[in-house]
């Protein structure tokens, strides 16, 4: 919730948050940056800062044109763009029964790349293979026009966030993904977890949302809402949709090779066409 940045402060409570930041960055033995905000140790990392700047400058009053301000949507991803063809992508469903997933896409309509459709032969779009499957979608929420008067001092405010961060960290580490990242270290399958930062939760091409089942199971999918925060800012708010269904497997399919023109069928044995009398 607190930014360290350069540039005035358009908030005195984001002005005190973010000079008491430096204070609660530590180098670690290994070289990397712990964050040590809300009494939870995690690794400060620069690349999520810079997806995250848009928020983060919007909420210090950097960029007051973008009251309101969006909403931030963090979508975690099955990366599958590693797959060849002859690989088939299975999910096992909420009742351990397996099923092969179907990678082929009508894309959508006014959809996003991810990170570029696939054209059909002539440049039209067609159905295309899947590159990414959603497994999560957060949504936070900071509605301005929701701050209390007065507004809440900054030691309750953060005694209210280390509660609210300590459940969303443990929350985080019961998801079903969880299991999926350790199945996915060290192994050479194609497949990859990715994050991206959105501000909004249009379709994109390539990708399989949130509202598509992969086993044709009704209740694939889980939500869940946190208590809200209330800052001198306004009210911060965090909702999560997961699917319940992530113990993913691949296979290789060996494919028939087509026969290429109609000579190689007159190489086949003429004789194989042969009709045989049996003998009396």
């Amino acid at each position: 919730m607190a930014a360290s940045g350069g540039g005035q402060s358009g908030s005195p409570a984001a002005a005190d948050a973010s000079s008491a930041s430096s204070s609660l960055i530590d180098v670690g033995a290994s070289g990397r940056r712990i964050n040590k905000w809300f009494n939870l140790d995690l690794e400060d990392i620069a690349e999520v800062k810079e997806e995250v700047k848009l928020w983060r400058h919007a909420v210090v009053g950097m960029l007051p044109s973008l009251a309101p301000l969006p909403p931030m949507i963090i979508e975690v991803c099955l990366d599958i763009s590693g797959l060849s063809l002859d690989d088939e992508l299975q999910v096992a469903d909420i009742y351990g029964r397996p099923w092969n997933v179907d990678l082929e896409l009508d894309p959508p309509e006014g959809a996003h790349e991810y990170p570029m459709p696939r054209l059909a032969k002539g440049g039209r779009n067609k159905r295309q293979r899947a590159l990414a499957i959603v497994l999560e979608s957060w949504r936070l929420d900071l509605m301005a026009g929701e701050a209390p008067t007065p507004a809440p001092d900054l030691p309750r405010v953060y005694k209210q966030a280390i509660v609210f961060f300590r459940s969303l960290y443990a929350f985080a580490n019961l998801l079903p993904s969880v299991s999926l990242i350790r199945q996915l270290q060290g192994s050479d399958d194609g497949l990859a977890l990715s994050c991206s930062f959105r501000v909004d939760c249009a379709p994109r091409a390539g990708v399989v949302g949130l509202d598509v089942s992969l086993t044709g199971t009704e209740t694939f999918l889980e939500q869940h809402s946190f208590q809200p925060v209330v800052t001198p800012m306004g009210t911060f708010a965090l909702g999560v949709q997961y699917r319940r269904e992530c113990l993913f497997s691949t296979s290789h399919v060996q494919r028939h090779q087509p026969l290429s023109s109609y000579a190689d069928i007159g190489a086949i044995d003429n004789a194989y066409f042969t009709p045989t009398l049996s003998s009396r």
